[in-house]
Parts: structure tokens; sequence; C-alpha cells
């Protein structure tokens, strides 16, 4: 979650990355000086969400091996687990699983970890 949400809300909520991504990315991460940290924490007044479907989320250790997920993540998004079980169920045109639990709790994940913001769903 920190690798998909956290790298933009952390920063306008809490004035920096989140921690696991400057362990994992290191160097190659920008740092923000004490005075960007201080003009970016707090700065926006709402999030917004477009959200389309659900994932599962299955570690990768050999980063050679993720083609198109964020390989600093050490983990690819996958739309079936070890089980193949999928989340929900295909959208009308086949192309994304409809799964309105996954919006639920990722708005309780939002409320949770940045403390109640204003949301829109856009």
């Amino acid at each position: 979650m920190d690798f998909y949400w956290g790298w933009i809300l952390d920063p306008v909520f809490y004035g920096d990355y989140p921690t696991i991504m400057k362990e994992y990315v290191g160097n190659r991460l920008p740092k923000f000086t004490k005075k960007e940290k201080y003009m970016l924490k707090g700065s926006t007044d709402f999030v917004g969400i477009n959200y389309y479907t659900s994932r599962f989320a299955r570690h990768e250790s050999n980063r050679t091996k993720i083609m198109y997920d964020n390989y600093d993540a050490l983990a690819v998004s996958e739309a079936s687990n070890i089980d193949g079980k999928i989340l929900g169920y295909k959208d009308q045109y086949g192309w994304n699983n409809v799964y309105p639990e996954g919006l639920y709790n990722f708005l309780v994940y939002i409320k949770e970890k940045y403390k109640n913001p204003k949301i829109y769903i856009t």
C-alpha cells in the first residue's frame, strides 16, 4: 500500500515518504528539504480516489521477475491468489473484477492511516 498510495499521500499528510520506501529505494528516492517537508505536510484539502478493482499482492524477492509493478516494493499485484480465487466478479466488459468490499476496505485504510481526511470518489 505504501508503494501504491503512500508515496503520494504520506508527503502531503506527513511531510515525507513512507519509511519502507526510503529503506527499499534508498538514494534513488528524492529527498525533501526541511522547508519542502514543512510546505508539504498538511497541504491537501481532500483525497480524490478513482477506484476500478482490487487485486491480490504477492511477495517477489527477485526484482528481475517483476515486469509491470514497482519492483522496489518486492511485490506484484495479481488478479487471483495462489488457489486461483479472484476478488468479486467480472464487469460487463470482462476487463475488471467488480469488488465493492475493496473500495470499502480502501476507504477504511485511508481513514485510519491519514486521520479521516475528506474523500471524493471520482
